[in-house]
C-alpha cells in the first residue's frame, strides 16, 4: 500500500490531462473566453510544482540544506508580502511578523521534541509540505488539487451563468408588508 495520498504513475498523468481538457472544454463551450489560459495554467502548475518537489527532495537530506531552504522560504514570503503591503523598500519589515511567528513555533516544536530534527519533518512544519508527506506526494497532491479546481471552477461558472440566464437562479423576492395602521 503506497504511503502517499495519490498513486503516482501513468493513471495520474491521464487524470491530470483529462481534468485539464474538461476544464478547457467547459470554459470554451460556455463561452467564458479563456480555454487556452486554463491549459497554460495547468502546464505552468505542473512545471512549478515539479521543480519545487525536486528542490525539496534534494533539500531534506541535510539539516544545513533544510535550514537554508527555510530561510529561503522566509525571504520569499517577506519579499512577496512586503511588495504587496508597501510597494517599496520598506517591505522588509513584513518579515518581522512572518519570521518571528513561524520560526518561534518551529523552534519550540523542535526543542520540545515534537518535530524530529529531520528535513522531511522540519520543512512541512515550516509551511511547505502537506501533513509530512514526501516531497513528491506534496507536489503531486497540489497539482491534482490545482488542476481539479480549474475543472470545478469552469463547470461551476458555466452552470451558474446558465441558471441565471434561464431564470432558475434568482434572489427571492420579499413580499410587501402590510401596514398595521
Amino acid at each position: 500500500m503506497p504511503s502517499t495520498m495519490l498513486v503516482v504513475g501513468p493513471k495520474l498523468g491521464v487524470a491530470l490531462v483529462v481534468l485539464t481538457l474538461v476544464a478547457a472544454a467547459v470554459v470554451t463551450l460556455g463561452k467564458l473566453g479563456h480555454g487556452r489560459q486554463v491549459i497554460v495554467a495547468a502546464v505552468r502548475a505542473a512545471i512549478q510544482l515539479g521543480a519545487v518537489s525536486l528542490l525539496i527532495a534534494a533539500t531534506v537530506v541535510s539539516l544545513w540544506a533544510t535550514a537554508a531552504f527555510v530561510v529561503l522560504m522566509c525571504v520569499v514570503a517577506t519579499v512577496t508580502s512586503g511588495r504587496r503591503i508597501t510597494g517599496g523598500s520598506r517591505g522588509w519589515w513584513a518579515g518581522a511578523p512572518i519570521v518571528g511567528g513561524s520560526m518561534l513555533v518551529v523552534a519550540g516544536l523542535l526543542l520540545a521534541g515534537l518535530v524530529p530534527m529531520r528535513g522531511i519533518a522540519v520543512i512541512p512544519v515550516a509551511g511547505i509540505l502537506i501533513g509530512g508527506a514526501s516531497p513528491l506526494a506534496a507536489g503531486v497532491t497540489q497539482l491534482v488539487v490545482l488542476v481539479g479546481l480549474l475543472a470545478v471552477e469552469a463547470v461551476a461558472v458555466v452552470l451558474t451563468v446558465e441558471l441565471v440566464a434561464r431564470g432558475r437562479l434568482q434572489p427571492t423576492r420579499s413580499k410587501p408588508r402590510k401596514s398595521r395602521r
